[in-house]
């Protein structure tokens, strides 16, 4: 048996050992940074500061702020009565729990902080994602061979590794939901492989597992449990038979099911319970994205030099190819895949930052791999024999996987820039090796993560500008927290993607030795809930001058207002006199 899959095998090892090689060469201080942070921070909350409801997030501001984990605490969201609230669910965190555990034994033999955040802890928890990561592998292996001959298995398991964006988001960027989620989608295909070979309870209570858990790491992914539900049906009738099978024959096992799920889903539950008042609760309140079920992102998904997939990770055009060979081949599993696929594809695109920060290619799709694979495997082996097709495909996927290698190269040393490519830009850059001399010319706007607003070049030259509102005499304000309030739709502006807006005046106060002084307020308003905000002290230079700049966000909608106010928490008075706010507006 060794010998008769020894190609797959080999392959295996050959990616487990790359894998643990690049992965523990590269280790970062920031590995816990961004939405990693999020989902991550259940634990030292837990464990180190024993506040598991985050009712205090001093030790978390200090940690985000000395070590750079964020630009700001976005992931913690508030609950109705205002208090902290975790913004991301428990699902990761129970998948991080074992090994934060072991790197807090570590840290404590060692005698290193026992903090959450010192070396221990980051070893760890790296070596977590890369075990998980190797269970995938070897799991999909043991699957793919059920299905494929030996050497077919093999060039899977390296076209999954090397020619797509997966040797980035199973790798350094592995600590982030798009690695785990790729180890349930496989583990959820093996379950139901087994459950169909042998229906017993034990398989249906690990499915139902499986789609909990996955839930509770991205919400979105409920809908994997239209695997097993649509495996091996062909026809309206086939699921209906199943459904009756599952209801009279294994009644018990959904009755184990649903208690097993209910326990994992008992802990969120309860701490959603604890804070609102309701058992099932979204704590998503981010107004600045989310799904918008009308307008997919499809095309700049698939072809954007953005993030485009088939851009920067052109081999998958052979995943999407397969699913004819798929249907052709094997119906038994073809509907099961395409429709969750599908489903999965369409919510990824609807999400308004489709380009899914800093990722390299189209970062969610990885975790459609191991069931689009299946359809590459039958595209190979229904050209074995012609060494003419051979010859292209291999041809193809040789040239299309150094182009991805090549381009994660250059991702990897910013000539591929995270966030801001265009086609001009990927043009210059293309197989270059340093980054191109006039590259801020040809990239996006520059929407930095810092306070500070950065004009482009050649500023005057390229926006004209607006009088939004001019009011020169002296005003003297106090008694409401909200002064100066002024909105206005961002299209009442512009038709393009952004504009900068700025805020002037002279400031004095007649009061003296103020502690705390007003804040200017500049941001997006979507229905009522802002975005993209930005605040200002109005404590003014040495002849109480004041200008503030605002750069407006990636905009849910050109609808959404832009909101100016001054938030006067203290209620002092203030005074101010030329008061001016200009809107610049792109020229082309």
């Amino acid at each position: 048996m060794l010998m008769r899959n020894s190609k797959s095998l080999y392959a295996l090892l050959f990616i487990i050992l790359v894998l643990f090689v690049w992965r523990f060469t590269h280790i970062s201080t920031q590995e816990f940074s961004w939405d990693v942070l999020g989902y991550y921070m259940y634990l030292p909350a837990t464990f180190v500061y024993q506040d598991p409801l985050l009712t205090d997030i001093q030790w978390l501001s200090k940690e985000v702020f000395e070590r750079g984990l964020s630009g700001t605490l976005y992931m913690v969201t508030t609950a109705p009565d205002g208090s902290n609230m975790y913004f991301f669910l428990m699902g990761m965190a129970f998948l991080y729990l074992p090994f934060f555990l072991i790197g807090h034994f570590f840290a404590y033999v060692l005698g290193y902080p026992m903090d959450g955040f010192s070396a221990p802890y980051l070893f760890s928890m790296v070596l977590g994602a890369v075990c998980y990561t190797t269970f995938a592998f070897i799991l999909l292996r043991k699957i793919l061979l059920n299905f494929f001959q030996d050497r077919t298995v093999a060039v899977l398991l390296l076209f999954i590794a090397f020619a797509t964006n997966a040797i980035n988001h199973l790798a350094i960027k592995d600590l982030e939901t798009v690695n785990y989620l790729f180890f349930f989608v496989t583990l959820m295909v093996y379950f139901t492989v087994k459950w169909h070979e042998n229906p017993k309870d034990k398989y249906l209570v690990a499915i139902g597992i499986v789609t909990t858990i996955t839930t509770l790491i991205k919400p979105s992914e409920v809908f994997i449990f239209l695997i097993p539900v649509l495996w091996n049906v062909r026809s309206l009738k086939d699921l209906q038979n199943k459904i009756v099978l599952l209801f009279t024959k294994h009644k018990k096992g959904l009755i184990y099911t649903a208690i097993i799920v209910f326990i994992i889903c008992l802990p969120q539950m309860a701490y959603w319970y604890y804070k609102t008042g309701k058992p099932i609760y979204d704590s998503y309140k981010n107004p600045g994205v989310g799904i918008d079920w009308w307008n997919p992102h499809i095309i700049p998904a698939l072809f954007s030099f953005r993030k485009g997939w088939l851009i920067y990770t052109p081999a998958a055009i052979f995943m999407i190819i397969g699913l004819y060979f798929l249907w052709k081949k094997n119906r038994n599993i073809a509907l099961a895949i395409s429709v969750y696929a599908g489903i999965s594809f369409f919510i990824m695109v609807s999400w308004t930052e489709w380009w899914y920060g800093a990722g390299y290619s189209f970062r969610p799709v990885v975790t459609l791999y191991p069931i689009l694979i299946f359809g590459v495997g039958y595209l190979i082996e229904s050209i074995q024999g012609n060494k003419l097709k051979q010859a292209m495909f291999y041809g193809f996927l040789l040239l299309f996987t150094t182009l991805n290698i090549f381009q994660y190269w250059q991702f990897r040393e910013n000539i591929i820039h995270p966030y801001r490519t265009t086609f001009e830009y990927y043009k210059a850059a293309f197989l270059k090796t340093r980054i191109p001399t006039n590259a801020d010319e040809l990239l996006l706007l520059d929407r930095s993560f810092s306070e500070e607003i950065i004009l482009p070049n050649n500023f005057n030259s390229k926006y004209d500008s607006i009088i939004w509102l001019k009011q020169p005499a002296f005003q003297e304000l106090a008694q409401e927290e909200f002064l100066l309030e002024n909105w206005k739709s961002f299209e009442d502006f512009t038709d393009k993607d952004h504009l900068f807006v700025k805020w002037s005046g002279k400031i004095s106060y007649p009061d003296t030795n103020l502690v705390e002084f007003p804040l200017l307020s500049m941001s997006m308003d979507r229905d009522g809930s802002l975005y993209g905000y930005r605040y200002y002290s109005l404590h003014g230079n040495e002849e109480g001058k004041v200008e503030a700049w605002f750069l407006t966000p990636e905009l849910r909608s050109k609808k959404d207002k832009i909101r100016v106010q001054v938030w006067n928490s203290k209620k002092i008075r203030i005074q101010i006199s030329d008061l001016e706010i200009k809107v610049y507006t792109p020229i082309k």
